[in-house]
């Protein structure tokens, strides 16, 4: 028989584990601008028919072309899909990233196959440094899209 103080104990501790798990639903509830919507639910099409398993880090938020707005970067390395990942090979894993623009909207700014992206300042610039095979790549925003130089 449990003691009345112990079975309020594990009521309480039930409790608080539920609004926990309700906390958390409610972190990942959020309404995410149109064009990042339709990439995420594009991301669970191409998983079937299997599950597709979106991480905790798929979709972070920061302001990358540095206009004091969230952008929005979708990371596929943390994406799992239970017939197996799509989205990674041997250069890395898809980085895509939307962009706010001037009129409220959010474009596709970049998708590219990286062992990772880092967004900075380069030379006084918004930029996104791509970590690649081969070494580092910088794209410099240009006020559309993530853009890297062109060899002269």
């Amino acid at each position: 028989m449990v003691s009345g103080r112990k079975q309020g104990d594990a009521r309480e501790m039930a409790l608080f584990g539920v609004l926990l798990m309700l906390s958390a639903t409610q972190v990942h509830a959020q309404d995410y601008p149109p064009a990042v919507q339709a990439e995420i639910n594009e991301t669970i099409e191409a998983c079937k028919p299997s599950k597709a398993t979106l991480q905790r880090n798929f979709v972070t938020q920061k302001d990358v072309n540095g206009d004091a707005i969230s952008d929005f970067i979708l990371d596929f390395s943390e994406v799992t899909c239970a017939s197996g990942s799509f989205f990674c090979g041997s250069g890395g894993c898809t980085v895509t990233v939307f962009a706010s623009m001037p009129d409220g909207s959010f474009v596709k700014a970049m998708e590219v196959l990286a062992g990772g992206v880092d967004f900075r300042r380069v030379n006084g610039r918004p930029a996104a440094v791509l970590r690649t095979r081969s070494g580092n790549v910088v794209a410099y925003w240009n006020g559309k899209e993530f853009k890297m130089p062109q060899a002269r």
